[in-house]
């Protein structure tokens, strides 16, 4: 009797092998941070509490770092997914631990894997300063929060005045990421700032930019491009921009292989 079954079941299987192979080596060519959506929209700013600081409340913090956090899910960022986070307080989140660690206040220019919502030379200094994250929700629609509060930007004179409060949401399932503002004093000094992310190449990027207006930036050009901040050029409160990945991107299942637990 001839068996044509194992056959027929031995094409099917190397069918499927070839078509999963050609749709992660474009899926992989197609993950550039560059085809993220942005949108920009009138939110509310919500802050986090009872989450893990980062740095306390009201102690002095200028360049520090942190490595290797839970981010409480797996989180897909240009086409690969990630447990752990690293974060520098100069106002950036990298998913490359050796990228937080070192003081960059222009970290679009400089940062591969990273999300940039208030890049400057930064300082906590004020009472109330801390940076803290929480992870809430159910699984399957949890959300991640990064914040930054009350932190300002290091001068000769310390980091008091012009403190500002803002946050990374990291969405479950969809791999949305949001940055919400909420701006305490105006500064009297003018500042800019690199806002947007970047992929493996600082090359791939997708920033915005303004002179004028954070509720109606543009796209930048060039990774040297950045946001104007002063006593009539910021963000309202609740400000949020929203980074959503192309829907074609096939991702990768590399979870959290770029760290050791450094969590201190």
């Amino acid at each position: 009797m001839i068996n044509l079954f194992t056959p027929c079941k031995n094409l099917l299987l190397r069918f499927f092998v070839i078509t999963l192979f050609l749709l992660t080596l474009f899926g992989r060519a197609d993950a550039q941070v560059s085809l993220y959506s942005f949108s920009s929209n009138s939110g509310t700013y919500t802050p986090i509490s009872g989450g893990t600081y980062l740095s306390a409340v009201g102690a002095a913090n200028d360049d520090n770092y942190a490595t290797g956090f839970p981010i409480g899910f797996q989180f897909n960022y240009n086409g690969t997914y990630y447990t752990k986070f690293n974060m520098n307080a100069n106002g950036y989140l990298s998913f490359s631990a050796s990228t937080a660690t070192s003081y960059y206040g222009t970290s679009v220019q400089s940062v591969v894997n990273g999300l940039h919502p208030f890049n400057a030379d930064l300082l906590g200094s004020a009472p109330t300063c801390e940076i803290e994250f929480l992870t809430t929700g159910t699984p399957g629609s949890r959300v991640f929060t990064l914040q930054w509060k009350d932190w300002g930007f290091y001068t000769a004179t310390g980091g008091t005045g012009a403190e500002i409060n803002f946050q990374i949401k990291l969405f479950e399932g969809t791999n949305v990421i949001q940055f919400v503002y909420a701006p305490g004093t105006a500064p009297i000094t003018a500042h800019l700032l690199e806002v947007g992310l970047t992929g493996t190449l600082t090359t791939d990027f997708n920033s915005r930019q303004t002179t004028t207006n954070w509720a109606a930036t543009t796209a930048t050009t060039a990774n040297t491009q950045q946001m104007t901040y002063n006593s009539l050029v910021f963000p309202a409160s609740g400000l949020t921009y929203t980074f959503t990945p192309p829907t074609s991107t096939i991702t990768s299942t590399t979870t959290g292989g770029l760290w050791s637990n450094t969590a201190t």
